[in-house]
């Protein structure tokens, strides 16, 4: 039970009938023994021990003023709470028996009845948290309560602390919960223990109720849920538009930004593809999809060393369990390398993606035969490539005229090659020199792969032959 709390108020001084009715509130209790300390713009009051300091009100060191409150009590219990607070006439009987917790939250509402942000989580959209209401039978480990309020053992603070680097705008109470909670203090709500916020928010900036951030948060989501289902069924116009709206809400959401990127390339707008994955990449540099769609962007514009890099550090970020994410990194990557004239290393990579492929995913193995046979063919392999260029013609639908026919085509100018011909324009063919092969990402999301079949039996031997080269 606890018997002994030190009260520390967070006084500005702007409105002295605010400061007396905390005061009044607090005297009403039934705590056995209390002591009220303040803190901040002078004010007389013979039962309140005052600490005067008008720089910190002004500079906003509220944190500061915290550390200094606690240091300065006697119990082992105390309450940080600002002048605004009313504690209701039960709020000590109420929360007597809080000692089997280590930081407390009460009920708090507005004198019109509305609930005061007090025991909550925050979601983080973008740069900015927004706190969301916890019910008071609720609690996640991202639950933390508002300094407007707050009861905590005089231990946890000594083991805490509150970071004084951070101003009153920066979520101070959120940062000292989540450090206490994480040390091992434990954390919760006695709703039966109510308070009253009266006046104005005198400190700071903050919000005092949820129903701001819980409308931004809800704009939010619903602009974006709908932008990535528009991705979904390919309706790339549409998609814009909710992701946009999702962006005038929350403008520096790096996976928003990166959805927009997806949309513009699969919409071929290639150029503003790599300017808002550009930006999401500035805002969040290990986001693995924006490094991966830049790097794609970039390889059609045929920027082939920036897409080696960015696909690179893609590569270097993927969850090695999104397989999907993986093929289509290494398949972007392989092909930058290729059309850099790095040929090795784009044989290196196709051939990982051969040998991580299943028999059944056509669409993904015609690409990477396709790549192995004219990376072969550029460095006068001219055997393998035309055994490769045999796999990919038998992984591509006779309805995929385009790709059939380069396949076909890098398969004569591969035998052209083998049988030691003068020239491949003796063949009527293109000059190798001059042709590139079909290089896409098919225009549907990322990772959808193209499972139409499988690899046939007899040229399994040939598979591993060339896969162990």
């Amino acid at each position: 039970m606890i018997e002994n709390i030190s009260f520390c108020i967070l006084h500005s001084g702007r409105d002295e009938r605010v400061f007396n009715r905390c005061v009044n509130s607090i005297l009403k209790q039934q705590a056995p023994r209390f002591e009220i300390l303040a803190c901040g713009n002078r004010c007389d009051h013979d039962k309140v021990k005052f600490i005067e300091n008008k720089e910190w009100i002004e500079n906003g060191e509220f944190n500061r003023m915290r550390n200094f409150l606690c240091s300065n009590t006697s119990a082992d219990f105390a309450v940080l709470m600002t002048e605004n607070i009313e504690l209701s006439d039960g709020w000590y009987e109420a929360i007597r028996h809080a000692d089997c917790l280590d930081i407390v939250a009460s009920r708090i509402e507005t004198e019109n009845n509305v609930r005061v942000v007090d025991w909550a989580y925050r979601v983080m959209l973008g740069s900015r948290g927004y706190p969301c209401p916890l019910e008071y039978d609720e609690w996640t480990t991202k639950a933390y309560v508002s300094d407007e309020l707050m009861l905590l053992r005089k231990r946890a603070w000594e083991r805490v602390k509150y970071d004084e680097t951070l101003t009153f705008d920066r979520n101070a109470d959120e940062d000292f919960c989540l450090r206490a909670s994480k040390a091992g203090f434990r954390i919760g709500v006695f709703p039966e223990a109510k308070a009253k916020y009266i006046g104005k928010n005198l400190l700071s900036k903050r919000d005092l109720s949820f129903e701001k951030s819980e409308n931004t948060v809800r704009a939010f989501r619903r602009a974006f849920t709908a932008g990535k289902e528009a991705i979904k069924s390919r309706d790339y116009v549409q998609a814009l538009n909710h992701l946009i709206e999702a962006t005038e809400t929350v403008p520096d959401d790096p996976v928003t930004l990166s959805l927009i990127g997806w949309a513009h390339y699969f919409s071929g707008s290639y150029e503003q593809a790599i300017h808002a994955l550009g930006e999401a990449i500035n805002i969040d540099p290990a986001n693995h999809s924006a490094l991966r769609g830049r790097g794609w962007a970039l390889l059609q514009v045929g920027a082939y060393e920036k897409a080696v890099s960015d696909l690179s550090r893609a590569l270097e970020t993927v969850n090695p369990n999104h397989r999907d994410e993986w093929v289509e990194t290494v398949r972007g990557l392989s092909w930058s390398y290729y059309h850099s004239a790095n040929y090795q290393e784009a044989i290196r990579h196709f051939r990982s993606l051969a040998e991580k492929s299943h028999g059944d995913e056509r669409g993904l193995l015609q690409d990477v035969y396709r790549g192995l046979g004219w990376s072969c063919y550029r460095i006068n392999e001219f055997g393998d490539a035309a055994a490769y260029f045999n796999l990919a013609i038998l992984n591509i639908g006779d309805d995929n005229h385009e790709l059939l026919k380069d396949a076909k085509h890098g398969l004569r100018l591969a035998s052209i090659g083998a049988h030691q011909a003068n020239s491949a324009a003796e063949d009527n063919a293109v000059s190798p020199e001059a042709y590139a092969p079909v290089t896409l990402l098919q225009n549907t999301p990322p990772s959808s792969g193209d499972p139409r079949g499988g690899i046939s039996s007899k040229l399994r031997s040939v598979v591993k032959r060339l896969l162990n080269l």
